[in-house]
């Protein structure tokens, strides 16, 4: 391993936390500077997945059994952070091999066990001094350093001083939280849905989704804290639908909402009980912007030659609201560890070569017109042609195999976004212009049909005349849903 002074870590969120875990277990020192005075509570869950729990068990060095025991948003009543019903987390089986609800206050208490945090470090502004960087904190000394990282967020004032171009897209989605705690006896009167061991329940009307999610058991007060989500499809001239809005403008709800949540039609219990339209004014409600952004990989890896690494949201912004922004800053925080201890901060760039197309993988079933890539219709998936391009409508290569790779990345990310997965697909259309780049295109292909379910999927091969933008394959499915 290459000698390395102390790293200087400018965010003290999952990302943050993680990277400085992973280090530490290399023998690396970090120190993270957080705006916050004191750790945070962040009471709420978040959707881990299977391969993003092992890695945390790793990084934190203990098993499923203690891992559930430790995070599991139903910890307090024996639970094991089972999403749905379809679920099956079993700690007393040895893994976990199914999506898994953390309490996000919980974990991110986990990983700060004996890591150096400095409290109260508000950055107002980054400077370049030669070959070091200057970080100016609000009644702080200031911070000199060649080599930074930074994981502070969708708002990070590194990005925005350094990146003083890049910009945040804004879904067209409407979307609301509320949060409220439910004491025991009108809990299990009422929620019953929750009593099998699931913690996300949902529901929709339309094209509104109601959702209802356990944040966490208070054992000894006898009482659970939910989270209730509401989103939709903006609609023309929408008054809930504030792109714009400032940061700071979040809990601000406005009557619309109330006056739209009134008007609902019958929802069924628990979901009547958690959009009352009177109750919801006593809650705490914010409105959530589904932001997306992508910072260039070549700005990325030009930045890390000048000493600054970004992480996370930092670097590639998901939705708040089924992004896995989680997932993806833990992987980040894993990867870039393992190139920092083989490296240094010498060659920062081999790290975004093997995240970037992860990052616009994740992105595609977030972008702008991601709800006209597939329907769902009684229980089944209709997804549209997918060709092999970027987030950016690129594409990748004229290559056609790494077409036919992306082509496939693409449609199982549209697949999991509509509730489904590669190995729920039940019929294949393949479209192609040349016969002759059949055979390339079938490599490829049989790679990945190892995934989907037996007996393999029906397919057919139609050769077309042409493709959208050049393409050279084309792919669509129907798919069965979870």
């Amino acid at each position: 391993m290459i000698p390395f002074p102390p790293i200087h870590i400018v965010g003290a969120g999952i990302a943050g936390l993680t990277l400085a875990r992973c280090l530490k277990n290399k023998g690396i020192q970090a120190v993270i500077f957080e705006k916050n005075p004191s750790p945070p509570k962040h009471n709420y869950g978040i959707t881990l997945q299977p391969r993003t729990c092992w890695a945390l068990m790793k990084v934190l060095d203990t098993d499923p059994r203690s891992f559930c025991y430790r995070v599991a948003v139903d910890s307090a009543v024996g639970g094991c952070g089972h999403v749905g019903l379809k679920d099956r987390v079993r700690s007393d089986i040895g893994g976990i091999s199914s999506p898994f609800r953390a309490h996000c206050g919980r974990l991110e208490a986990f990983l700060r066990e004996e890591l150096k945090i400095e409290w109260g470090y508000m950055l107002e502004g980054v400077s370049e001094q030669g070959d070091e960087h200057v970080l100016e904190f609000k009644g702080q000394d200031k911070v000199h350093d060649a080599f930074i990282i930074d994981t502070s967020g969708v708002h990070s004032r590194i990005r925005q001083a350094l990146l003083p171009k890049s910009e945040l897209s804004i879904l067209p989605y409407v979307v609301f939280r509320g949060t409220r705690n439910i004491y025991g006896r009108k809990f299990r009167d009422i929620y019953q849905l929750f009593s099998e061991g699931r913690n996300v329940i949902g529901t929709r009307r339309d094209h509104t989704l109601f959702q209802v999610w356990i944040n966490q058991y208070q054992k000894d007060a006898g009482a659970v804290d939910i989270s209730y989500v509401y989103s939709r499809p903006a609609r023309e001239d929408d008054p809930l639908y504030r792109p714009g809005r400032a940061p700071g403008e979040s809990s601000d709800s406005s009557q619309a909402f109330f006056e739209e949540v009134s008007q609902l039609c019958e929802l069924e219990q628990p979901f009547k009980n958690a959009f009352d339209g009177e109750k919801i004014k006593e809650d705490r409600i914010l409105h959530w912007l589904m932001r997306t952004s992508l910072t260039p990989l070549d700005k990325l890896i030009e930045l890390s030659k000048r000493g600054v690494a970004f992480l996370g949201d930092s670097a590639h912004v998901m939705p708040i609201l089924g992004g896995e922004g989680a997932n993806f800053a833990i992987d980040d925080a894993v990867a870039l560890a393992e190139c920092i201890a083989a490296n240094g901060a010498a060659r920062m760039e081999d790290f975004y070569e093997e995240r970037y197309g992860e990052w616009e993988g994740g992105l595609v079933k977030c972008a702008k017109e991601k709800r006209d890539h597939a329907k769902v219709h009684n229980g089944t998936v209709y997804c549209a042609g997918q060709i092999g391009a970027d987030i950016q409508g690129k594409l990748v290569s004229e290559d056609v195999a790494a077409q036919t790779e992306k082509t496939l990345s693409n449609l199982k990310a549209i697949l999991e976004s509509a509730g489904s997965g590669l190995d729920r697909v039940l019929k294949v259309n393949i479209y192609m212009p040349e016969q002759a780049d059949y055979a390339s295109m079938n490599e490829v292909y049989k790679r990945s049909v190892k995934i989907m379910s037996d007996p393999k999927p029906p397919r057919a091969c139609v050769f077309v005349k042409g493709l959208p933008g050049g393409a050279k394959v084309e792919i669509e499915c129907i798919a069965a849903e979870r």
